[in-house]
């Protein structure tokens, strides 16, 4: 299968099909696809990164010829000579004076130049058409969130040493002279804009968990108040709020971090990714099986932590004994069902005194717990500091 060459591709369709730009890279985008089954979020990334590319080829030399005014003005000044041209040279420089010989990076392939313009132009029309096609199907519901974050929050920070090899290595493969414009232009590029993933701390871990749940009740919240009074069916309703998450979460600020999770990027903005991923947990919380189909024990359970963290007492008689007809209600109201399971597994939750028997609800029980309170942060918070 031959490798895509996305620098011909961008060059070929901005220097012969500049005004139908925009249609030649989407078909571009659809020939790669079938043909090196390519998805449209990595055509674009790699579009992005060979316009990155590009870029720093104009920024190298606004920066040399930057660098040489001022080093004029300088040597000006200590001689005692007129320095106001080279002055006026230097604060008036552009980016976009200055141009890539396309003769010297495609071997004699191309041999116009390649403006800052065009290549905003470029970067224009990728925006559009990310902003055209980017729409989320129904599968982002069925994506594993707890196994994704367990790979972000296991990434470690790159050291700075590797960063510099990076550097090197970059100079070397772009075939650009070792001067030290360059290595400052590619230095910049490696431990600034590329932004590398930092290791995440337990406090921001934390701060994670919290934005995700805050993200999650501002959903529930918002949904509440717009199926209040309406005479819609709930379930249209709820198809409809989550058609309007999704799209959404298709816009900027949203996009891009969603783009990566569905793509199993590493993200670059922790508390937006907890705000996509709050918003996620709300459309999964429609898929939750309906009441009667969990078994009653774990609604028993979820109620003895909702007393916990009000502090409340569950219904006692004088005798010191559970009231049965109040528990068989409680019962009743969250499961749906007669609520007999719910009081004989009620009565036989004693944590406090035998931690051990939370075990019988299996490894995942902290997961269930909060999914079935819909995520509520009281109860999130008693479970991290007793359990």
């Amino acid at each position: 299968m031959k490798e895509i060459q996305y620098l011909d591709i961008l060059l070929f369709g901005i220097l012969k099909k500049e005004a139908g730009f925009k249609s030649y890279l989407v078909r571009k985008q659809k020939e790669a696809e079938m043909k090196n089954f390519v998805s449209e979020v990595e055509f674009f990334e790699n579009c992005n990164e060979t316009v990155s590319l590009l870029e720093n080829r104009i920024e190298s030399q606004f920066l040399k010829k930057r660098y040489q005014l001022y080093q004029t003005i300088e040597l000006q000044k200590s001689n005692k000579k007129p320095f106001e041209k080279e002055l006026e040279l230097a604060n008036n420089l552009s980016k976009d004076h200055f141009n890539i010989n396309l003769t010297t990076i495609t071997n004699g392939k191309y041999k116009e130049e390649l403006w800052l313009s065009q290549i905003n132009l470029i970067k224009n029309c990728i925006v559009e058409i990310n902003n055209q096609n980017f729409i989320i199907t129904s599968e982002i519901k069925n994506l594993d969130i707890d196994n994704y974050l367990d790979f972000i929050f296991s990434q470690k920070e790159i050291s700075r040493e590797t960063k510099k090899k990076a550097v090197v290595k970059l100079i070397e493969e772009s075939k650009e002279e070792k001067t030290i414009a360059n290595y400052r232009i590619w230095f910049d590029y490696v431990f600034n804009q590329h932004n590398y993933w930092k290791e995440i701390t337990q406090d921001e871990r934390k701060l994670f968990g919290e934005l995700r749940a805050k993200s999650f009740e501002e959903m529930n919240a918002l949904f509440l108040n717009t199926i209040k009074g309406s005479p819609k069916p709930r379930a249209v309703l709820k198809k409809e709020f989550e058609a309007a998450i999704i799209d959404r979460l298709s816009k900027e600020p949203f996009q891009k971090t969603t783009s990566d999770f569905m793509g199993g990027l590493l993200t670059k903005d922790l508390n937006i990714l907890a705000a996509v991923i709050g918003k996620l947990d709300f459309i999964k919380s429609f898929q939750l099986p309906k009441a009667e189909k969990y078994p009653e024990k774990w609604y028993a359970l979820l109620y003895w932590f909702e007393l916990k963290v009000t502090g409340e007492e569950p219904p006692m008689g004088d005798e010191g004994t559970f009231i049965k007809s109040k528990i068989l209600l409680i019962g009743s109201k969250k499961c749906n069902s007669t609520g007999l399971s719910f009081y004989n597994s009620f009565i036989n939750i004693d944590i406090n005194n035998n931690k051990n028997l939370i075990r019988d609800f299996g490894n995942d029980w902290k997961e269930v717990v909060i999914k079935l309170s819909n995520h509520n942060t009281e109860i999130i918070k008693y479970l991290e500091n007793n359990y």
